[in-house]
């Protein structure tokens, strides 16, 4: 499932002073908040729309990292480290954030712990993210991957769990191409397009313009039982 927002786990003292620290951004479809190798200046946090984090991988190639939505915190590795941005950040959609000065953003982090832990548990994460990602492609398993990601695109984890004990299709938005998801999973655009065939005949998915929609979640969890994130 997608990872909770950053700003859903913070206390409203500690999100109130962030969002009043802010600038506000519009970002573009298709506009860059910031590309890999840039300077660390500020964090952002999204307030609005979806952006995708992505990074080169040699020949041309771009490895898609994650998605990032509203509530969630942009660029702040960098800031923590004082090292080039590791990725580039691109809207998917019409985007709003807010920009947050690296000192500020550093002095809010030491005033409030629950930020510190939240941030910390969002790097747990993407480890744990990339982890996972590298054992499946090492395990030259598509399916197991693109099962995992369909379910990391499922919005409201608990609105899913219900819809599934109703035994109702689940509805998930598909924000990205099926180039993007192949850049996600690690796949050729045919290598995406034959695993998701599959999963159609099996009975688990059927696929629509920008959506999926889920017939058999206990099917797909447990093809993405290999990936360690899922």
């Amino acid at each position: 499932m997608r990872t909770p927002p950053l700003l859903d786990q913070l206390t409203a003292a500690t999100a109130d002073r962030l969002r009043q620290s802010g600038v506000p951004r519009s970002v573009a479809r298709g506009s860059a908040v910031f590309h890999e190798g840039d300077r660390s200046a500020a964090a952002f946090l999204v307030t609005t729309g979806l952006l995708k984090a992505v990074r080169g991988a040699g020949g041309g190639r771009v490895v898609l990292l994650g998605l990032r939505g509203r509530g969630a915190i942009l660029g702040e590795q960098g800031v923590l480290d004082d090292q080039p941005r590791s990725a580039s950040v691109i809207a998917i959609e019409d985007s709003e954030v807010l920009t947050i000065d690296g000192r500020v953003f550093k002095k809010i982090l030491a005033d409030h712990s629950d930020l510190a832990m939240a941030l910390l548990q969002l790097l747990s994460r993407r480890l744990r993210e990339t982890s996972g990602h590298l054992a499946n492609r090492s395990a030259a398993d598509p399916g197991a991957n693109v099962a995992g990601r369909i379910i990391d695109l499922i919005d409201n984890e608990a609105l899913a769990r219900i819809a599934v004990a109703n035994g109702a299709p689940i509805a998930v938005r598909l924000p990205i191409s099926q180039q993007e998801l192949a850049d996600w999973v690690g796949l050729s655009r045919e290598g995406v397009v034959k695993t998701l065939r599959s999963f159609r005949e099996a009975g688990w998915i059927e696929t629509a313009r920008k959506q999926v929609i889920i017939h058999d979640f206990d099917a797909l969890r447990s093809r993405a039982a290999l990936d360690g994130d899922s």
